[in-house]
């Protein structure tokens, strides 16, 4: 059984020899594709106060996120807010780093809608623990802003990283709904 066996082994590798040369000679074509990401920020919690005829400020709670949560709708009623105080925990939850560009801030009323540029304080981004931290924790309206912030934009936000943003805004409004949406963008 060796005789045939040499031979036919010999036959078999100048075949795939042939084959293989064949192939490599060839040009290759390759398929390929790439898919985005789309940069993605959350807003992982808010705090409200709004501040009233009289200056007295006291905590709002008429409010609601997007479904994509990057979108906090405020609802202020038939009671005049002079001024409000929006604290927003933004969150980098994606795969990649992302930088917050922006924030698009709109007023809607019965006449229309309106953009308005508020005043702009950030803190961070920080890895955990923004619960004990001067600038979200035990705050009250009096204490802000607080200091050490920033308040240039874009900022990189690395994944895992939230960042704190507090937007004072001046309005002497009712019967309005205030629309604050994170622009974001790759870092």
């Amino acid at each position: 059984m060796k005789p045939v066996f040499l031979p036919m082994l010999f036959i078999l590798m100048v075949l795939l020899v042939g084959v293989v040369y064949g192939i490599w000679s060839e040009n290759l074509r390759v398929n390929t594709y790439i898919s985005m990401l789309k940069p993605h920020l959350e807003i992982g919690s808010w705090r409200l106060f709004a501040i009233h005829p009289g200056k007295t400020c006291m905590g709002f709670n008429s409010a609601y996120l997007s479904l994509e949560n990057d979108t906090l709708h405020v609802l202020i009623g038939s009671e005049v807010v002079n001024a409000l105080w929006i604290g927003l925990v933004v969150e980098n939850n994606g795969e990649l780093d992302f930088k917050l560009e922006g924030l698009n801030i709109t007023l809607v009323d019965s006449i229309g809608e309106y953009n308005t540029t508020p005043q702009i304080y950030m803190y961070g981004p920080i890895k955990t623990g923004i619960g004990n931290k001067p600038y979200w924790g035990l705050l009250s309206c009096s204490d802000l802003p607080v200091e050490n912030y920033t308040s240039s934009l874009p900022v990189i936000i690395p994944t895992g990283y939230k960042l704190v943003v507090w937007l004072y805004i001046e309005l002497c409004v009712s019967n309005t709904e205030l629309i604050v949406k994170l622009d974001p963008g790759y870092s």
